[in-house]
């Protein structure tokens, strides 16, 4: 085979194995493609909603990053879930801001987790959202003080969790000592849908 002829089959046979697969040049299928942008939408439209809710009881969102081990990136969940974001909400009251340091400025004592989850749909949220309240309900302590379909709120010794529900969005808080301004939060939220 002469020199020439090699490099032009070599890169048709590359265009045409990539045209198979659509992966060159970053080609995505477009079903692919519109479902991560939809839930990336979904998760910034939550995102801001949970912000603004922070701002008016005077909370600061930070994004958090996840620890080992995820408890949503598990084998289990893993199927149920589109997407999942940690927060935490930090006080912007004066005496509760800790001195750490410059890297950890605006690090406060009163705090609330936040867990944005993007669920596949409206019943594995359910499902989930059920089991999750049961297993929460053999905690220390625990008492459920709200149980529906747009979430939960279980009391306990230890950590106080309130679940709230939008079909397949779901916003789960988790506190130890802010129960109060936890449960206010979530009843904000609930009532801006």
């Amino acid at each position: 085979m002469p020199v020439t002829k090699l490099p032009v089959t070599v890169l048709a046979l590359t265009l045409w194995l990539c045209d198979l697969s659509g992966a060159c040049a970053g080609v995505v299928a477009p079903s692919q493609s519109d479902s991560k942008d939809q839930s990336s939408k979904a998760i910034l439209h939550m995102a801001k909603e949970l912000s603004e809710t922070a701002d008016a009881f005077n909370y600061r969102p930070v994004r958090a990053y996840t620890v080992e081990p995820d408890e949503w990136d598990t084998d289990a969940r893993r199927p149920l879930l589109l997407r999942h974001v940690y927060y935490t909400l930090f006080s912007r009251e004066p005496e509760s801001l800790l001195d750490l340091g410059p890297m950890h400025r605006g690090v406060s004592s009163k705090r609330v987790s936040a867990v944005i989850l993007l669920f596949k749909d409206a019943e594995s949220a359910g499902k989930e959202l059920l089991a999750l309240r049961k297993k929460l309900e053999g905690d220390i302590g625990a008492e459920v003080v709200r149980d529906d379909e747009n979430g939960f709120e279980v009391r306990a010794v230890l950590r106080s969790h309130v679940a709230v529900r939008r079909g397949a969005k779901v916003i789960l808080f988790e506190t130890d000592k802010q129960v109060e301004t936890m449960s206010d939060m979530a009843t904000k939220l609930g009532q801006a849908s």
